[in-house]
C-alpha cells in the first residue's frame, strides 16, 4: 500500500488496513500482529475515547505471551506486564507537558529490550523513537455499528522533518 498518512505532525506509511466487526476479531488481530514484533519496538495509538486502543493492546499482551490481565493506565499512566520481552503499555491522556513525560520516564520505557505501547502519543512526538510503529483506530457508530473499527496499521518515515 503506497499510502501516506499524516497525523501529529508525523508521516506513516500505511502497512495494512482491515475492518474489525467485534471485539474478538480486534483481539485476535493484535495478538498476531504483536507476534511478529521484535523487542525494542515502540507503537504509538490513536484514536478517540471508545475506540478500541487499550482492548487491541489486551492482544498484543496476548500475542506477546504476556499473561498479565490488561487495563487501561489512565491514572497510573503506566502498566508493566511480562511476556517474551517486557511490555510497557502507557497511557498519556492525563499528560499536557513534555516536562511530565520527564518525569513519568517516558525515556526509560522505550529502550531495545521493551516493547512500549503509548496510547494518546500526540504530546510525546520528540520522545518517539524514528521509524516507530503505530495503529490508529476508527469508528463510526452510525456507518459501521457499535463494535465495529476501522484498524490502521502505520510505519512511520525513517526521516522526520
Amino acid at each position: 500500500m503506497n499510502e501516506t498518512v499524516h497525523i501529529s505532525g508525523m508521516d506513516y506509511d500505511l502497512v495494512h488496513r482491515m475492518v474489525s466487526r467485534s471485539v474478538e476479531q480486534t483481539v485476535r488481530y493484535a495478538a498476531e500482529w504483536a507476534a511478529t514484533l521484535p523487542c525494542g519496538e515502540t507503537v504509538a495509538f490513536y484514536g478517540g475515547l471508545g475506540s478500541g486502543k487499550t482492548t487491541f493492546i489486551r492482544g498484543m499482551v496476548a500475542g506477546l505471551n504476556g499473561e498479565n490481565a490488561v487495563s487501561s493506565p489512565t491514572f497510573t499512566l503506566v502498566n508493566a506486564y511480562t511476556g517474551r520481552c517486557p511490555i510497557y503499555h502507557v497511557d498519556l491522556y492525563r499528560i499536557d507537558s513534555t516536562a511530565l513525560l520527564r518525569d513519568v520516564g517516558l525515556e526509560d520505557y522505550i529502550n531495545p529490550e521493551s516493547i512500549c505501547l503509548v496510547e494518546w502519543p500526540e504530546i510525546a512526538a520528540s520522545f518517539l523513537p524514528a521509524g516507530h510503529r503505530a495503529v490508529r483506530l476508527s469508528m463510526d457508530f452510525d456507518q459501521m455499528g457499535p463494535e465495529t473499527r476501522l484498524i490502521e496499521v502505520l510505519q512511520q518515515h525513517d526521516s522526520r522533518h
